[in-house]
């Protein structure tokens, strides 16, 4: 969502911490390591009035009214200035209206000084094709400005049993657990405690589990088959 122009995210303070673009799991990382520091969960992203005319907010059309409900519960915060909003979200007017400037800066000059936003393929692709010059940097500068809580999720694990080049599960010791097969977010990945990008856990669970068909047809078959018997011929 942030990635998108006239958007940012920022922590409970006001201020912006992160890159807005790239892959949910390092967002989420960032937001954890900000909060150690200062509380970051929820953090809020901020909005003008453009985002909410040409972007989908919570599974609501571009420039659809939103549910009078988001306001009374206070999960869309509204202000017709930036002063306005913060004082709604318990900040310093002062310190979001800098952040917010600083942001504008940046968009004027067509580059994200502070966190690289926009540099990589990945948030120029989260972005909007169609905004020019920059597909994610764009000015938050058009009143009102909203407001929404973000919060880290879960979508699975990133980590698991170990296995071998068959997709076979192995004890500790090392050893293979006959027919236990295993693929995809379940298992420890060879990348680690990191997702570069998308695909990067479905691509080897389609991968892996076409080996482990393979493999486990294979010893399926080889079990089925009767022993070998010595013949002799006269």
């Amino acid at each position: 969502m942030t990635a998108k122009p006239h958007a940012i995210l920022v922590d409970q303070s006001g201020v912006r911490y992160m890159n807005e673009g790239g892959s949910y799991m390092a967002y989420c990382k960032a937001m954890f390591e900000r909060h150690k520091t200062v509380p970051a969960v929820p953090s809020w992203a901020i909005l003008d009035s453009r985002y909410l005319r040409r972007y989908m907010l919570a599974g609501t059309m571009p420039g659809s009214k939103k549910p009078q409900r988001w306001y009374d519960e206070g999960y869309l915060r509204k202000g017709d200035t930036i002063e306005e909003l913060a004082a709604q979200l318990k900040m310093q007017p002062e310190t979001l209206r800098a952040t917010v400037d600083r942001f504008n800066g940046f968009v004027a000059k067509g580059k994200d000084e502070d966190f690289g936003r926009g540099a990589r393929a990945y948030d120029r692709w989260l972005g909007d094709p169609y905004h020019k010059p920059s597909a994610t940097l764009g000015s938050i500068s058009e009143g009102p400005y909203y407001a929404v809580p973000v919060v880290p999720g879960d979508v699975g694990t990133y980590g698991g049993v170990v296995t071998d080049e068959f997709a076979r599960v192995l004890r500790r010791d090392g050893s293979v657990i006959p027919g236990l097969y295993a693929t995809g977010i379940s298992t420890a990945s060879v990348m680690g405690r990191v997702y570069p990008g998308a695909g990067c856990s479905i691509g080897p669970s389609f991968t892996f589990g076409y080996i482990a068909a393979k493999h486990a047809a294979g010893a399926s078959t080889a079990a089925m088959m009767p022993p070998l018997t010595r013949t002799s011929t006269i």
